[in-house]
């Protein structure tokens, strides 16, 4: 699968590092980040890539 330009690599634990969040609420507001509109996230496996939609509106 090719992952769409904009993409990087992430894991659960990078993003509770760059969010401040604690490991155990990372899924949950990764999730709610997507519904908001401010983060997407694509999973291949057991990969993850993720795109901040912040200071463009959103989606």
């Amino acid at each position: 699968m090719r992952i769409p330009d904009g993409y990087a690599p992430i894991t659960y634990a990078e993003l509770a590092h760059m969010t401040g969040l604690p490991l155990s609420d990372v899924r949950v507001s990764a999730d709610e980040m997507q519904r908001a509109g401010v983060l997407d996230m694509i999973q291949v496996g057991g990969l993850l890539f993720y795109k901040l939609n912040i200071g463009k509106g959103g989606h």
